[in-house]
């Protein structure tokens, strides 16, 4: 079988060609073919081996190529075939199946690359086309016989896309700084503040700005220039999956499947002309990864990064690890004032308000990584979602089943008396226990479990106001399945492609190395959503099936042992090297000038209880100091005016 696989490789790397990239175009009389060459210096760290141009009035194309497979001119973009014009972020990793099919229709290829795949798949399929791909990628195609552009985005959202249309314009981008570049500045959007206050990120199809929008995950849109019309559809969901659940076949055959499944979806992710690592962190996932792809692959190589304080430091069970398996593996230990040099440039690698200063973390391991030689790294995000990783779920559920079943006749009162409490004495707990009372569903529930309390924003016709947290739903999932898989489906839907994704998609761009997800593979995302909860969590384990899996490779010793997470020193950082940081940005003279529309009653609570031992709550005023730092930090960069 390692011999069939290993063939297998070599075969599909002789004809794969991939681009990690950033794209990026207008559409309109307002744009000028300068902005072209100003817009891609923007995007260099996303593709530092070469840039391509497409300028025919009002259309413009600028692509910057991060060459991973067949690194020739040859593969260079934007592509032609007749009336079309492809740019392109991504890789599609059944690309040979697809080729196969359309040179059975009467298609001839001139090159092996995936790209004129693709290409030629909208020639024959138009947008349809989507549903034939098994990749990750953002997608740009104009058509110059129907005035068309069309924008694809992949179904678990690993490769990010921005628009705005205003007027008779349209313009698109990998990034908003691209897009600034090519628009100018943009005001505030409400919506998208909103969502980073409560979640500590933008929830698609919001963005920090008024008018500028991300694509969501599993859509495409098509523009019309001609009529000026604006069109999105969603061409892929989860819903479906959660509401057909697979037959039970017992342990041992779901087993099995799950193994075949991850086996080919680990396998794809591994074709590349130049070196691949994996991150390790020494957790289920990552050492599920490193482990599949040893047994079947051969000798991988894998990267971690510690910190010099035991509690935050996960190098030694992911050396643990690395010995076991006998993988080519590299650690680097950070005294923590070195990391927290990463803290000061965090808004170079980010463009938007983000909480997650994880990314820091991430940062620093994809610039290990690069260091070393490495080109296209592996992360094993999505496993949390898909295999009930997360520990807030087993606490959600157990506070849900206490207040989510008190009926509406007592709820509706009880909310209406801590509504008026909490606005006469606004305290955290009063706030989120009058919204868990007020949930509709588990949905909305988990929402306020995990947000930050209500959030406070200043009405401006009415001055000072609480108003409702925004909420999102996935849409259409049935009422009746499990509260677990509510809360999955949630940070599936929102939390991994705007928070998780985001972050690795900017840290390792920034570095020009490419991030590849293997869990996300869509044949293991829908085999996930469709297996019943009860082997996600079992007998008190949670990701019970991937445990039992990995019992398989690994000792039970490895796999049986507290979560850690990606986390960094918050709160030792702002009592150390960063109080004076911490006290000037937030400063309330200088906050309120900043942002006139936040209730700064929010942060002088945070700020007078700073001083604790308890490391709950150093955990919580770090997470919530640095929520309100890094808002001023992105004004200071990217937000001036």
């Amino acid at each position: 079988m390692e011999h069939q696989f290993h063939s297998f490789i070599v075969i599909l790397a002789e004809l794969f060609k991939e681009f990690m990239c950033g794209i990026a175009g207008f559409l309109g009389d307002k744009f000028q073919h300068e902005q072209l060459h100003r817009v891609g210096a923007s995007m260099q760290h996303r593709g530092p081996d070469a840039e391509g141009i497409y300028f025919d009035a009002p259309i413009g194309f600028c692509h910057r190529r991060l060459a991973i497979i067949d690194q020739s001119d040859e593969a260079n973009q934007p592509f032609y075939f007749q009336d079309l014009v492809l740019i392109y972020n991504g890789e599609i990793y059944n690309y040979k199946e697809i080729r196969h099919q359309l040179e059975q229709k009467g298609y001839t290829f001139n090159t092996n690359s995936d790209t004129e795949v693709v290409i030629m798949a909208f020639d024959h399929w138009g947008a349809e086309m989507v549903h034939q791909f098994n990749g990750m990628f953002a997608i740009a195609i104009w058509n110059k016989t129907t005035n068309e552009l069309s924008l694809f985005r992949d179904r678990a959202g690993v490769k990010p896309l921005f628009y705005c249309h205003f007027g008779h314009q349209f313009a698109f981008a990998s990034e908003l700084t691209a897009l600034k570049v090519l628009t100018g500045d943009f005001e505030i959007c409400q919506n998208g503040l909103l969502d980073y206050l409560v979640h500590g990120y933008t929830i698609a199809p919001h963005s920090i700005y008024k008018g500028v929008s991300k694509l969501e995950p599993g859509c495409y849109l098509t523009y019309n220039y001609t009529n000026n019309k604006l069109t999105k559809r969603q061409y892929w969901s989860i819903t479906p999956f959660l509401n057909d659940p697979l037959p039970d076949l017992g342990e041992a055959k779901m087993l099995d499947q799950l193994e075949e499944i991850l086996v080919e979806a680990f396998n794809y992710r591994m074709v590349s002309d130049v070196p691949v690592g994996v991150f390790l962190s020494g957790g289920i996932d990552s050492t599920l990864v490193s482990a599949i792809l040893r047994k079947h692959y051969g000798n991988i190589r894998t990267f971690t990064i510690g910190f010099d304080e035991e509690s935050f430091n996960e190098a030694p069970h992911a050396k643990q690890t690395a010995d076991y398996l006998g993988l080519d593996h590299t650690e680097e230990i950070m005294p923590l004032k070195e990391a927290a040099n990463y803290f000061k440039q965090f808004y170079n690698t980010y463009d938007e308000p983000f909480h997650d200063a994880s990314g820091i973390a991430t940062s620093v391991v994809s610039k290990l990584a690069k260091q070393n030689g490495i080109k296209v790294v592996l992360s094993a995000d999505g496993a949390d979602e898909l295999f009930c990783g997360y520990p807030n779920y087993l606490h959600c559920l157990s506070n849900f089943n206490k207040f989510g079943k008190i009926p509406s006749i007592i709820a509706k009162p009880m909310h209406f008396f801590l509504q008026n409490t909490y606005q006469i004495y606004p305290k955290t707990k009063l706030r989120k226990l009058a919204q868990l009372v007020s949930s509709k569903n588990s949905s909305e529930f988990y929402q306020f479990m995990n947000s930050n309390g209500i959030t406070h924003l200043l009405d401006q016709a009415n001055g000072n106001k609480y108003v409702n947290q925004y909420l999102h739903n996935p849409s259409s999932v049935n009422v009746n399945i499990s509260p677990l898989a509510h809360f999955m489906a949630w940070d599936f839907s929102y939390l991994l492609p705007d928070d998780m994704l985001m972050k690795v998609d900017r840290a390792t761009m920034h570095h020009s190395i490419e991030g590849r997800e293997p869990f996300l593979d869509y044949k293991l995302i829908e085999f996930a959503m469709r297996l019943p909860v009860h082997y996600k969590y079992k007998n008190g384990q949670q990701k019970y099936l991937l445990k039992k899996l990995l019992e398989r490779y690994v000792p039970n010793s490895f796999i049986y042992r507290p979560k850690k997470g990606f986390l960094v020193p918050l709160y030792k950082w702002f009592k150390g090297e960063f109080s004076d940081t911490l006290h000037t940005h937030l400063n309330e003279h200088e906050f309120n000038r900043a942002w006139p529309q936040i209730d700064y009653s929010m942060i002088r609570q945070v700020l007078s209880h700073f001083d604790t031992n308890n490391l709950e709550q150093q955990l919580y005023l770090g997470y919530q100091a640095w929520k309100y730092l890094s808002l001023m930090l992105w004004t200071k960069q990217h937000y001036q005016n």
